[in-house]
């Protein structure tokens, strides 16, 4: 009993920085039934999960706050880093949530299509893509979450709009139902516009899901976001204050440079406005 109260209070850390890489490794201990069970070893990423640069640096380290969610003995360390290329801010895999913990986050949301102060929260982004709409335009909510609003609001405003969501709608409005094929396919057919609200901090893997909505938008097409943007120059005491990041869900964060890389490197001959603080509009221009 004694090794096992000295291990549950192990946690060695080691960190070597630099402007180019930041490496972190953490090793956490606990214990359930008296088994020792290893909760995390990190280190961080050799490139930005974003644009692949590798020029990293450290951002901040600190406790687990989602400790309670994930059910641990220990607090476990969440470590964010930093793209010094295109401003990318972002968490290591092994400090996220798990699936089952990240859907019990979300189902504490209250997304409710009724809620006029939630639609009044959304109307924001579908204003900022309607102007570039035409007539019987045909568009996706991405990620729209337990309670689908912006589509009701697109709808109001003449245009289709079909809800997909990997937690609450997974059953895809275009995907054969039929088809036991297990490839990653998701969705097929094109869309005129793309709406992602309060979805792109979420994202786990950032470029596939980047490289996956270029293919679903036609050449023209329209894609609408609104994620509050972090600032390109960020330090970790600001960043460690900053509100957006305590959600325990938030995994990434971009910035003004960090969508214009996007636009460089995955929606080629594309324009990329920013008509708000959270909101950032990708129009695609293609022949």
């Amino acid at each position: 009993m004694k090794t096992i109260t000295m291990l549950q209070k192990i946690a060695a850390t080691f960190t070597r920085c630099s402007t180019a890489r930041s490496i972190i490794a953490t090793t956490t201990f606990t214990t359930t039934n008296n088994t020792i069970r290893l909760l995390s070893t990190t280190i961080s990423p050799s490139t930005c999960q974003l644009c692949k640069s590798s020029s990293i640096s450290h951002l901040l380290t600190e406790n687990d706050p989602h400790l309670n969610l994930n059910s641990t003995a220990l607090p476990v360390s969440i470590h964010y880093h930093r793209c010094n290329d295109c401003c990318y801010v972002f968490q290591d895999e092994q400090s996220r949530l798990t699936p089952d913990n990240e859907k019990i986050r979300y189902n504490e949301h209250n997304n409710d299509p009724n809620d006029s102060r939630y639609r009044k929260f959304l109307s924001p982004l579908a204003n900022a893509v309607v102007p570039f709409l035409k007539p019987n335009a045909i568009g996706l909510d991405f990620g729209c979450g337990p309670g689908p609003t912006l589509s009701l609001l697109m709808e109001e405003k003449g245009f289709a709009c079909k809800n997909y969501d990997p937690f609450f709608y997974p059953n895809l409005p275009d995907h054969d139902q039929d088809n036991d094929d297990d490839s990653d396919e998701r969705l097929s057919m094109k869309y005129d516009y793309i709406l992602s609200s309060e979805v792109f901090e979420h994202l786990h893997d950032p470029r596939k899901e980047l490289k996956y909505l270029n293919s679903l938008l036609k050449k023209n097409g329209v894609l609408g976001i609104m994620t509050s943007r972090v600032n390109g120059d960020v330090d970790g005491e600001l960043f460690e204050k900053w509100w957006y990041r305590r959600d325990p869900t938030h995994v990434g964060f971009f910035a003004r440079e960090s969508f214009i890389k996007v636009r460089d490197d995955f929606f080629p001959n594309a324009s990329v406005e920013f008509p708000s603080k959270s909101i950032t509009v990708i129009r695609k221009n293609e022949m």
